[in-house]
């Protein structure tokens, strides 16, 4: 048993031994995990507390038991269980169960203690847990290694956390939409790329990551809530601060004193609101409050101006200089920059129109030109005079209305005084100042004393091209009416239409439309031509004679029916193409009468063409007469050179003289006698002597007056003998007619008697229809008539009802009796014979009277603002009295001879006058009041040129009704000058418009100026 207990004492020893080792290899694992544990800590730069993790390792540690270890020996030392089991007999007492006897165990103990070798008890210690706890150990203190050998700054950091930072601007206070800049400035060993910044506005909170450049990180905010903030690195958490809203300084109470310069005088005034419109060195004195005291207060405008602040109050003056954006600057708990718009409008230049005449005139009748003019300003006119220019610049002084800032003003201008002659001018224009002493002139016209040759050369160029239109209309028409012939024969042979003769037609009835419409463009030229040579001050009567009577011709020339025959065609195509028939009959009857009509006026043309180039050739022969007197006379002046343009002169009288003698229609002894003066003429351009050409010439002159004289008179003769015997024939038929009338009774009349009278009757209306192409005098409608009363005559001899026929043909030939009796005594005279002279001098009389009303009532304007003073209202109840006369004798002259074509125009301008003479008297002056009196002026002025054109009726004119397309308004001309733009400016001022408008208004035009 000693043995056993031997062998027991060193197996206790390896026990202790395999024990320590276990521990050691476990408390090897314990330190390389801690040290593990510790670095990935320190890489994450957490707490190095981490490292006590390793502690867990011992949770895992088992002691080795004793009988564990004498089972590993008895197996590392091959033993086969003998150790194992001595081991436990060692153990057992004497009341086991087995009853194994003590002898028995202490035999079997002593024989297997015998047979164990204690050496090798040592091979039994495993000492492998040791090694593999040291190899952890080692590779993980290498591993820490690594980390201050390649991030010594991390390392170090990681170690100790010493960091130090700056919140920027911390807890702050400020206004709201401020944008503020928060910011972290970061110190120490290491620094993280980025931060995280965060804010909790209410109950939200709001992350957002921020990068660090050079130890700063900074958000930018526009503060909209209070909120809460602070910034997150590392494990590092900074102290939240607060970013509070505070009230912005607000103006509560703003107000501007303007006083205005005083050219505008405009009283001071005062007004609120964030913009100024004024006029330029206005003074402005601001007032304000703010709704915080104050620390500081300026106005910016071109310049920095201090203001006088005392705690909510701020004051402070400057003056507009011009346009542009000024800042209120307030500083108190928070910052103001309050912007004011200022308008500064400049004092425009007057608006200057001269109206009346209003463009470049000829010289007027009696020498006196009716001038009229209108200004305006923004603030008032100062002054303005009236210049003119003839030979040196002269000026007289404008009356105007005191404090007006528009005003109309008429007056007369004399231009006897100014001794003119044929073929000067006179520039003249007019010049205002505004009380600014801006200067604005008008533009620039001209009076013309035009020259006798100027005239007649405007007529001659308009017979000339209106001779030439109406012969080719007259070979147009005719090709018309060949064209239309053959349609007619298509149409009778074939019953209708083919295709192309329906283009055919079309294009025919197109041609037609063309030329009514030439024919009254015609018209409408001469009208104009007239009316120019009207406003001329010298003109030769027979002339002017001429063309009124050419103007009459072409009042007739269109068949009133045409037209309507034309469009009547038009509408046959589709609507009932069995009348087309009719239709074109009826187009050819009046294609006819227009070609007849052409035909006329050409031929009556020719006739006063040459009339007036014989006229105008006799007077440039003896203007060419005087210049080779003046030419002898004085030998000083006479060369060569002025011998040859006077030869040059001669030969172009003479080939004019050749050219007329062989126009058509001329008196045959007429042609001889311009013949032998046309070579008379040539044989006086070869001499060199200025006597005899002198002489030649005025021989040649006085030749040719006379031979106009012979032309003039000698058709004039036969015009009358030719008159004289057709009513003496129309005379002779209406008496036999009447007596076969008178003594038929109820008895059938002589037949022979009544065919005798008809063949005279159309005998006199061949005659008519003839000589209607020699004379103005001679009407178609003549012709017309007595047909009409010869066909009336055939009838009354196949109807019962014969009497009415035949007292419908006397009327007729009555009729035109009497309108070649009135015509004879026209051609006698040499003038109109419808009252036109005598209504020319009643309407002239009334117009200079209604000038001098309109004058007067312009000048009461302004009324005064307190009211009518009793001086003022007798003057107007004149001016009614003056108004009332002109008004009956308008009346009275609607009751004379020869008015009956201008009753519409005669009581329109009753009506106007009777309502103009009702305000007068009920004391009723305004605006509107002048302009319907400057339109009765107008109305009495185109009245006398009417009647100068004799006859002319506007109801001549009929035209298509058409559908027009409204377009939009034009762009503004390109050539619009500044007169216009600044008439576009008055009007646009005196519509009614928003007060902050006026402005743009002024910018717009001011720029269109510029451009201009």
């Amino acid at each position: 048993m000693n043995n056993i207990l031997q062998l027991l004492k060193t197996t206790r020893q390896v026990h202790h031994q395999q024990s320590l080792i276990n521990f050691a290899g476990v408390f090897a694992l314990f330190l390389a995990v801690s040290i593990l544990t510790l670095l990935i800590s320190l890489f994450l730069l957490k707490s190095p507390w981490y490292m006590l993790i390793g502690l867990t390792v011992f949770l895992f540690y088992r002691p080795v038991r004793f009988i564990d270890q004498v089972r590993n020996i008895d197996r590392q030392c091959g033993l086969n269980g003998k150790f194992i089991n001595s081991f436990q007999f060692s153990r057992y007492s004497d009341n086991d169960r087995e009853g194994y006897s003590q002898e028995l165990i202490a035999a079997y103990i002593d024989r297997a203690v015998g047979q164990i070798n204690t050496r090798q008890f040592k091979s039994a210690v495993n000492r492998k847990p040791l090694k593999t706890g040291i190899r952890i150990l080692l590779v993980s203190i290498v591993i820490f290694l690594l980390y201050p050998a390649f991030l010594p700054k991390r390392f170090w950091y990681s170690l100790h956390h010493k960091i130090e930072w700056v919140i920027i601007p911390g807890d702050r206070n400020l206004p709201e939409n401020t944008r503020q800049d928060i910011s972290i400035i970061i110190n120490g060993i290491y620094l993280p790329r980025g931060v995280h910044f965060v804010r909790q506005e209410d109950e939200k909170k709001i992350s957002t990551a921020i990068a660090v450049k050079n130890g700063q990180a900074t958000s930018s905010l526009i503060i909209k809530k209070n909120f809460k903030y602070y910034f997150k690195f590392f494990d590092k958490r900074t102290t939240a601060n607060w970013i509070s809203m505070i009230a912005p300084v607000l103006i509560t109470d703003l107000k501007f004193e303007l006083f205005y310069p005083p050219y505008t005088g405009l009283k001071p005034e005062i007004k609120t609101g964030r913009q100024i419109i004024a006029p330029k060195n206005t003074r402005v004195n601001l007032t304000g409050h703010s709704n915080q005291t104050l620390q500081k207060a300026t106005i910016i405008f071109n310049d920095t101006i201090p203001l006088v602040f005392n705690e909510d109050l701020f004051q402070g003056q400057f003056t507009i200089q011009q346009s542009g954006t000024a800042f209120i600057e307030l500083e108190a708990m928070s910052l103001l920059k309050e912007a004011i718009i200022i308008y500064s409008i400049p004092d425009l230049s007057p608006l200057v129109e001269i109206f009346a005449p209003g463009q470049n005139i000829n010289m007027p009748d009696g020498m006196m030109l009716d001038i009229g003019v209108r200004v305006s300003d923004d603030y008032g006119i100062s002054s303005g005079k009236f210049y003119y220019n003839i030979e040196v610049q002269k000026s007289q002084a404008l009356k105007l209305h005191p404090r007006a800032i528009e005003d109309t003003i008429f007056f007369k201008w004399n231009l006897a005084e100014l001794n003119l002659l044929p073929g000067d001018e006179i520039s003249y224009y007019v010049e205002f100042v505004d009380n600014a002493g801006n200067i604005t002139q008008s533009s620039t016209y001209y009076v013309y004393f035009p020259t006798l040759e100027q005239m007649y050369e405007a007529i001659h160029r308009e017979e000339d091209e209106l001779a030439s239109e109406l012969d080719r209309s007259i070979d147009e028409q005719y090709k018309s009416t060949s064209e239309l012939d053959r349609i007619e024969q298509n149409l009778l042979k074939n019953r209708e239409l083919s295709w192309a003769d329906q283009e055919k037609l079309r294009e025919l009835l197109t041609r037609d439309k063309d030329l009514l419409d030439r024919i009254e463009d015609w018209q409408d030229e001469l009208e104009r031509t007239i009316d120019k040579i009207n406003e001329g001050l010298i003109l030769d009567p027979k002339a002017l004679s001429n063309l009124q009577e050419l103007l009459k011709l072409l009042n007739e020339i269109v068949p009133q029916e045409l037209r309507e025959a034309i469009e009547k065609l038009q509408q046959q195509f589709d609507q009932n193409p069995n009348k087309r028939e009719d239709a074109i009959k009826n187009l050819k009857q009046h294609q006819d009468e227009l070609t007849q009509a052409l035909e006329r006026t050409l031929e009556i043309l020719k006739r006063y063409q040459q009339e007036e180039k014989l006229r105008q050739l006799a007077k440039t022969a003896r203007d060419l007469a005087q210049e080779a007197d003046s030419l002898s006379d004085d030998i000083n002046a006479l060369n060569d050179e002025t011998i040859n343009d006077l030869q040059e002169k001669i030969q172009q009288l003479a080939r004019e003289t050749s050219t007329l003698s062989a126009s058509k229609n001329l008196e045959e002894e007429i042609k001889t006698k311009l013949n032998e003066i046309a070579q008379q003429l040539e044989v006086t351009a070869q001499n060199n002597e200025m006597p005899t050409m002198s002489a030649n010439l005025n021989m040649s002159a006085t030749d040719l007056e006379k031979l106009y004289e012979q032309l003039v008179k000698g058709r004039g003769a036969q015009l009358q003998a030719k008159l004289y015997q057709l009513l003496g024939q129309l005379i002779a038929i209406s008496q036999q007619e009447e007596e076969i009338f008178t003594s038929s009774g109820d008895q059938k009349f002589d037949l022979e008697h009544q065919d005798q009278i008809i063949r005279s009757t159309k005998a006199v209306a061949e005659s008519l229809f003839s000589e209607e192409k020699r004379s103005l005098y001679i009407t178609p409608t003549m012709g017309k008539k007595i047909a009409r009363a010869a066909d009336l005559m055939e009838n009354a001899k196949i109807n019962s009802n014969y009497r009415s026929y035949m007292q419908d043909a006397m009327q007729s030939v009555n009729q035109v009796a009497i309108e070649l009796l009135k015509n004879l005594e026209q051609a006698a005279a040499g003038k109109s014979s419808t009252g036109a002279d005598k209504m020319m001098e009643q309407l002239s009389n009334i117009s200079q009277g209604q000038l001098s009303i309109n004058q007067s009532t312009a000048s009461l304007l302004p009324l005064p603002i307190a009211g009518m003073s009793p001086g003022i209202k007798e003057q107007m109840q004149r001016l009614a009295g003056s108004q009332q006369k002109l008004r009956q004798a308008i009346s009275e002259l609607q009751q004379e001879a020869g008015s009956e074509p201008y009753q519409d125009l005669l009581k329109k301008l009753t009506e106007d006058m009777q309502s103009v003479e009702e305000d007068l008297y009920q004391y009723k002056i305004d605006r509107q009041l002048i302009e319907r009196q400057q339109q009765i002026l107008t109305r009495l002025l185109d009245a006398e040129k009417s009647i100068r054109r004799e006859d002319y009726d506007e109801k001549r004119k009929s035209k298509t009704g058409q559908d027009f397309i409204i377009e939009s308004p034009r762009p503004l001309p390109d050539r619009l000058g500044k007169n216009e733009l600044r008439d576009l400016i008055n009007q646009a001022f005196k519509e009614p418009y928003p007060q902050e408008y006026e402005i743009y208004i002024r910018k717009y035009f001011e720029q269109l100026q510029e451009i201009k």
